[in-house]
């Protein structure tokens, strides 16, 4: 530096001292900013020098323009950033905190934030938040803030206090997020929550003077404060004290050379080394050395600045710690949202956290729904074979709350941490195996709404310490992923339920036509609509409902259309026009319903023309057949066969409402359906009654008897009636049988037993019991219905096989039957080569035996 020129010591001293500031380049052509002081040195023989000190700024300065660029990014960063005092006054708000509130930093500096008050918090809200940062933790919750235009946003938030050296409360910090989008639509959950800080401390400098014997001859007091070492101490020592032991030896020869050569290769340049402190403790130093050759004595001596760094090196690695946090939140929380499913999410989730940890294993707790941990396939692990025993014994180890790492995790809602696994008697899984291969652990929980759904658990090889830093990054992952999770639960309901529903359109067995009311076009339907009007889906979904309408068809006389618009639903029945041209008759069901945001009809087109046909064949037997018997049998052949298929499919659609989560029915609605699909079903069993009385009086009925084991009917049986069972409140018992076989027709007995088991469900008190078993009868084998039921009058039980006679009476909770049952079982078990029985008792209950020969 030309205006200062350092070969000109009394020009730049002007004085007894002074101090300068210039920067330079050093031997590898690198910018250096420097400090130097320039001292007078009066000996006392009457010459005259100077002291000059140099300080090298660089790293500093660097440090100053790392807290810069940390202050930048608080500017840009999209996150909400607010600084308050401990009185909550407002004394910085970032950009992001502009836009997302409406106010202008100048309109909020100096004022306290409950300007942002929506009201929709209680005073215990805000309270409790204070006590919490007062106390000297973070806060973190989500507040309902209200904008400067009066509109009200969602702000995900976390408070923390900033403490002074003296571990005092200076300033709080807020970081907040607006998760408007995320609450309303529940489609988009990305939080980014960063905190930043910036450590700066007084770095210590000295300056030491030593000969070509490495004598110190000077040191200042600094240089003393950072040694630990007081008054003239190492005036005379040898400067390898100041060094530890693996310097020395290179420190001395180092010396021999630059005494030999002339010129040490480390002179003038900046280092980064070890230094021993009187204590013994090694800590970072830097240093700068240079040789001087004193005038008067031609004595070369070296002279060293030296600046303890340990607080730049702890500063440093905190920002590489705090940037790395903050980069594997950034990278967990882009990975997760792009995941597809919950599982993905979380080893997303291992995988990330071990590879910035460098911890060898992952893996995830689940909760069932006794709040058990139980261990999940979700595993990371660096080697498997490795740790084999640890898989091993951890797929076989439940959790209860409170045990163990996870378990404790599960209890608290907050992460935990194991430095010495062995040693913890709570860990016994470390107890369950000879080697698990692991020493540390920790483990947070996914929160969803407060609420642990997983507990990830984390092992090292090596002893590990807690780490504050990861414990408080995993703190904030547990809310994150736990949002993510709880979108990703819904969007797989809604998944599910989207398909359950498109799978039982498609399935159901009538056409499905969705409309839109006002172009009359067709939306959507099942694939057997358009099969059976002969059109592919894709024509189909081209057409409008009048192209499927019959010539004379006029829209602007469409009645149902009309009462379906005030409301409601229509039944109708109408010819629908096939591709060929030829007509349908069709009987059609149709509602007013919301669809995608908008109002459609819904119409379960059945065709009838079988029924029809059946109608017409009715009405023309009916005036032929002259014999009443044969009119009767004739009638109950038709009746059976062609209402069986509509009584199906109505109990179906029936079903179908009642199971509707997409349109859930309101209790009036529900209580309707279902007394409907009770008469439906009781029409059914009539229907199916006739069926089978119709085949035993015409001698239609096939039996085919062969070997059955006794067991696999009953078992069947069971499963069959294990429902009505259940909705009823009753208990079924299912006893275990010997091996035995009866020569029957599997599935007629099957039927018989449906019929009894019915019968015993319908005459017994909620809260009873209804038995299955197999006995043995003089020889024969009888497979047994009993029930605790409300007993039959021995009077009444003679009658019971006889259909002339009127036997149907109400079940306990008012069930009705046909009174044609017992009798078609009684028939059916004869056609087997069995006889049925009956013993009861009022009050008390029933017990049906059918009876049979045992076979070998």
């Amino acid at each position: 530096d030309k205006k200062t020129p350092l070969h000109k010591p009394d020009k730049l001293l002007g004085g007894s001292h002074r101090s300068y500031g210039f920067t330079t380049l050093d031997i590898q052509g690198e910018k250096r900013e420097i400090n130097f002081k320039v001292s007078r040195l009066d000996s006392e023989n009457g010459s005259k020098g100077y002291v000059i000190v140099l300080n090298d700024m660089t790293a500093l300065n660097k440090l100053t323009e790392t807290q810069s660029q940390l202050s930048a990014a608080m500017e840009q960063t999209i996150v909400s950033i607010l600084i308050t005092d401990i009185e909550g006054n407002i004394r910085y708000v970032n950009p992001a905190f502009e836009q997302s509130s409406g106010y202008t930093k100048e309109e909020v500096t100096g004022k306290n934030p409950r300007f942002l008050k929506s009201g929709e918090h209680p005073a215990k809200f805000y309270k409790d938040l204070w006590k919490t940062i007062r106390a000297g933790h973070v806060w973190e919750g989500v507040f309902v803030n209200k904008r400067k235009d009066g509109t009200l946003y969602y702000d995900s938030a976390s408070i923390s206090p900033i403490f002074n050296d003296r571990g005092e409360i200076t300033s709080y910090v807020s970081v907040k997020q607006d998760i408007t989008d995320q609450k309303l639509a529940e489609d988009k959950l990305k939080i980014s929550e960063k905190k930043t800080s910036a450590i700066l401390r007084s770095v210590g400098e000295g300056v030491i003077v030593i000969g070509t014997d490495s004598r110190i001859l000077f040191v200042n007091h600094e240089l003393e404060i950072i040694f630990g070492y007081k008054g003239k101490e190492l005036i005379g020592k040898d400067v390898t004290e100041l060094m530890p032991e693996k310097y020395r030896d290179d420190h001395l020869a180092g010396m021999r050379r630059n005494l030999a050569k002339g010129r040490a290769t480390i002179l003038g340049k900046r280092l980064e080394v070890d230094g021993l402190k009187k204590t013994g403790e090694i800590f970072p130093i830097e240093l700068r050395v240079d040789e001087t050759e004193i005038e008067l004595t031609g004595e070369r001596v070296f002279s060293a600045a030296i600046r303890d760094i340990t607080s730049r090196k702890k500063a440093e690695a905190a920002l590489r710690t705090k940037t790395n946090i903050v980069k594997l939140l950034q990278e967990i929380s882009v990975a997760t949202n792009e995941a597809t499913t919950m599982d993905e999410a979380m080893y997303t989730c291992l995988e990330k956290i071990c590879r910035y940890t460098g911890w060898e294993v992952g893996h995830v707790y689940m909760p069932n729904e006794k709040d058990i941990l139980l261990p999940t396939d979700l595993w990371f692990l660096k080697n498997g074979k490795r740790f084999g025993a640890l898989v091993k014994v951890t797929m076989n180890v439940t959790i209860k709350p409170g045990e163990g790492l996870p378990g404790r995790v599960y209890k608290t809602g907050k992460p935990a941490w194991i430095s010495d696994l062995k040693k913890d008697s709570n860990f016994s899984r470390y107890h369950k195996a000879k080697d698990i291969g692991v020493t540390s652990g920790f483990a947070f929980p996914v929160l969803e709404r407060q609420k642990v759904v997983a507990v990830l658990e984390f092992f090292s090889v090596a002893r590990a310490n807690p780490d504050e830093s990861l414990l408080n990054a995993v703190g904030i992952l547990s809310t994150q992923l736990g949002r993510v999770t709880e979108r990703k639960r819904a969007g797989e309901a809604i998944k599910e339920s989207e398909e359950k529903y498109r799978r039982l359109f498609e399935l159901a067995s009538d056409s499905i036509i969705i409309m839109d009311p006002v172009t009359r076009r067709i939306m959507d339907a099942n694939t057997i609509a358009a099969k059976r009007l002969g059109y592919s889906m894709k024509e189909f979904l081209k057409l409008k409902i009048d192209d499927i309408n019959p010539p004379d068809f006029d829209p602007d006389t469409d009645q149902p259309l009309n009462e379906l618009l005030k409301g409601g639903s229509v039944l109708y029945e109408r010819n629908h026009k096939h591709k060929d041209g030829s007509l349908i008759p069709v009987e059609v069901s149709a509602k007013l319903f919301n669809y995608g945001g908008r109002k459609v009809i819904q119409g379960f087109v059945r065709d009838i023309t079988e029924r029809k046909k059946a109608e017409d064949t009715l009405r023309e037997t009916a005036e032929d057949l002259k014999n009443v018997g044969a009119f009767k049998d004739k009638m109950i052949s038709v009746i059976s066969h062609d209402l069986r298929s509509p009584l199906t499919s109505n109990i179906g659609l029936l079903d179908l409402s009642l199971r509707s989560e997409s349109h859930p029915l309101t209790p009036w609605q529900r209580k309707i359906i279902t007394t409907l699909r009770s008469s439906a079903m009781h029409q059914l069993k009539l229907v199916e009654n006739l069926v089978e009385l119709s085949k035993l009086h015409r001698g239609a009925m096939v039996v085919k008897p062969k070997r059955v084991r006794v067991c696999d009917i009953l078992t069947e049986s069971a499963t069959i009636i294990k429902q009505i069972v259940a909705e009823k409140d009753i208990r079924l018992v299912l006893k275990p049988c010997k091996d035995s076989f009866v020569n029957v027709d599997h599935d007629k007995m099957v039927q018989v037993l449906n019929n009894l088991l019915t019968n015993a469900v319908k005459f017994t008190n909620r809260g009873g019991v209804v038995t299955l078993s197999c006995k043995t009868v003089g020889g024969k084998r009888a497979l047994s219905v009993k029930d605790t039921g409300i007993g039959i009058a021995p009077e009444r039980i003679e009658k019971l096989f006889d259909m002339t006679c009127k036997t149907s009476t109400f079940g306990t909770d008012g069930e009705t039957g046909t009174g044609l049952g017992l009798s078609i079982c009684q028939e059916i078990t004869e056609l087997n080569g069995g006889k049925i029985t009956l013993k009861s008792k009022l009050g008390e209950g029933t017990e049906a035996l059918l009876i049979f020969d045992a076979s070998p």
